[in-house]
């Protein structure tokens, strides 16, 4: 069969500047409750985004992983960074030893999990971008870093004011590979550890990058508002409403306001993870907030 030649086409400024991509949906996704196979279960919106590649946004694979007991899974990805959060169970990646709630991050490499206990994670990985630019990974950016769910805690602690009137109360993970750049968890990827106390909420914000929400825990009547336009007192109008649902990940479109809502009697917690260090770096995150 012949090859198809690469011709030139032009287009008219005006008109052309601002294309219209297929937009990154609200979706959501729940973690099945037992581990009856060993697998990658990838959370796929490539259809929707119209890409040839799996992808939960442009720049993002997101999927749950089920390890049984005493056995291993090997992940080859084309990807400079992943991000782990254990569900549930204990195992070992190489020497670092991970128990429920403890959060990792892995660079370019064959990751290989194993379990000494039934283990479920969520993660997430830059795979799409590379698979977009046409580009591999041939060395590591950083180093493999554990965060366990007690410094997670300990920090919590430390570093938010419950009596704050502040629009979070969360902390950022970062490392000593991206302290003096990006201060995020990995040069591409970004994590917010979030608690959102009962009976309160976390006023509209928006940014540029996509974030795909992970619920750690949230019991009833906790949810996100998301829509495109603010009214006059600083809500949002015609929202579309997603409610948490602990062990659930749901997506956040870019460029969309969104608030969180906790109208229950207990604390709920969620992980926002998506491509904010990749935004940040290129001073286009954008991220802006209701006063």
């Amino acid at each position: 069969m012949k090859k198809q030649m690469n011709k030139p086409e032009y287009f008219e400024y005006s008109s052309a500047a601002n294309i219209n991509l297929p937009t990154v949906p609200i979706c959501s996704w729940t973690i099945k409750p037992n581990v009856e196979i060993t697998k990658e279960e990838n959370l796929d919106l490539s259809k929707e985004l119209k890409t040839k590649y799996c992808a939960t946004s442009p720049n993002i694979r997101a999927s749950f992983i089920y390890i049984k007991n005493g056995e291993k899974i090997s992940l080859h990805r084309n990807a400079t960074s992943s991000v782990f959060y254990v569900v549930q169970g204990k195992g070992n990646y190489n020497s670092t030893k991970w128990n429920d709630g403890d959060i990792f991050t892995i660079p370019y490499e064959t990751i290989i999990l194993e379990a000494q206990t039934d283990c479920i994670l969520y993660s997430i990985c830059d795979e799409p971008l590379l698979y977009y630019l046409g580009v591999v990974p041939d060395r590591k950016i950083f180093e493999a870093v554990l965060y366990t769910k007690k410094e997670i805690e300990k920090n919590m602690q430390l570093l938010t004011d419950p009596n704050a009137e502040k629009n979070r109360q969360g902390i950022l993970l970062g490392n000593t590979s991206t302290t003096n750049s990006t201060k995020t968890i990995t040069p591409t990827l970004w994590s917010l550890y979030n608690k959102l106390p009962a009976h309160t909420f976390q006023k509209p914000h928006r940014h540029n990058s996509v974030a795909i929400d992970y619920c750690i825990y949230a019991n009833k009547n906790v949810y996100t508002l998301i829509g495109e336009k603010l009214n006059e007192d600083g809500t949002i109008k015609n929202p579309k409403r997603v409610d948490w649902k602990t062990k659930s990940v749901f997506t956040t479109p870019p460029g969309l306001w969104h608030s969180h809502h906790n109208d229950g009697d207990t604390d709920a917690y969620v992980l926002p993870l998506q491509d904010a260090g990749l935004y940040t770096y290129q001073r286009t995150l954008d991220i802006q907030f209701v006063d």
